[in-house]
């Protein structure tokens, strides 16, 4: 077995159009620094001397010695599920590409706290306010779409990331295209749940028994329309919507950050409620940017005393992200309009 095995059997096209292993590769440009604009054929690509290299490289020193791996083995660390872990259900032996995820723009509808531009074009309003510059707004070409439909026939999983998936109607022709070709190729749609528009729905109803769908929830109420910048309550209703159609998976996979720590209780107890079937999975924890991150800004003392922790986190207390944490805090409150800190 593949101590990984996404450098033979996946590809990524993030947020910026760059091609990549895993959606965990810390490099800004991707493990490969090739923009999917810049190549004629992504299977040609996939098969060519680019991953080549990188297969032998993960063949000589193993993942956890891969520099741009870093994500994946702090979360081995922190005995966290990883890219590395949902590589083994796919088959180096087979040599075809069997996993994508897709990211065709960065357009979304939430300013979570959490994020940035790279990954959401409402934040390129507010990243001046923080001191960053802002990531240029990226949106998929027709030229580089079709790019991606050719490679769709041997897939076994296709995951659709954003931005918001949602919020791009070209994912409708993308998921009609993949079942024309491939009926039970596994798509995961990674979602904030705010909208989904009736194409989408019809679609999802007409092929549930391919979907999992992941809701990111990372708070319940008020706190979760500070975090992510829009109501709790739209949210809720279409998660209760796509559980109606039939699904096959769904989920809520909560961020953990510097900012629900100490209320992941509630986000128990909230699952726990609903008149759903569905999974609450702690899977994924804040690395960047790192002010938002419990491991950076809480010492070991302050995360042991958190009441309800459902994985092992282990401190690498930073000051400095302690003080931007509480910095940027404030000028977050200014764009809610609201504080923080009288929802505890």
């Amino acid at each position: 077995m593949k101590n990984c095995t996404f450098p033979w059997t996946g590809m990524t096209i993030d947020p910026q159009g760059y091609l990549t292993l895993c959606c965990m590769i810390e490099s800004k440009k991707g493990i490969f620094n090739i923009h999917i604009s810049d190549v004629d054929s992504l299977y040609d690509f996939f098969y060519g001397e680019e991953y080549e290299k990188i297969q032998k490289s993960f063949d000589l020193f193993g993942w956890n010695k891969i520099k741009d791996c870093v994500a994946c083995q702090n979360d081995k660390k922190q005995n966290i599920f990883t890219g590395y872990d949902d590589s083994q259900r796919f088959d180096p032996d087979l040599k075809t590409l069997q996993y994508l995820e897709l990211t065709t723009s960065n357009t979304c509808n939430q300013q979570c706290v959490t994020c940035g531009s790279k990954f959401s074009s409402q934040w390129r309003k507010i990243e001046h306010y923080f001191d960053r510059p802002a990531e240029k707004s990226y949106s998929l070409s027709a030229n580089d779409l079709e790019k991606v439909l050719e490679i769709l026939p041997d897939l076994q999983t296709l995951t659709l990331k954003g931005g918001e998936p949602f919020a791009d109607m070209r994912n409708v022709q993308i998921l009609e295209s993949l079942f024309e070709i491939n009926p039970f190729c596994r798509v995961v749609i990674v979602t904030n749940g705010v909208l989904i528009p009736q194409k989408f729905l019809d679609i999802i109803k007409k092929y549930h028994y391919n979907f999992e769908l992941i809701f990111s929830i990372d708070a319940v109420g008020k706190k979760y329309d500070w975090i992510r910048g829009t109501p709790f309550d739209k949210t809720v209703k279409n998660l209760e919507l796509v559980f109606n159609l039939g699904i096959q998976v769904l989920s809520i996979v909560p961020t953990i950050s510097s900012y629900n720590i100490r209320s992941l209780n509630e986000i128990t107890e909230w699952h726990n409620s609903l008149n759903i079937e569905c999974n609450l999975v702690w899977n994924n924890i804040v690395y960047d940017p790192r002010w938002c991150s419990p491991i950076f800004t809480m010492t070991q003392k302050e995360i042991d005393s958190v009441e309800y922790l459902p994985m092992e986190i282990i401190s690498q207390y930073d000051h400095s992200c302690k003080e931007e944490l509480e910095r940027n805090t404030k000028i977050m409150n200014k764009i809610r309009g609201f504080e923080f800190n009288s929802l505890q």
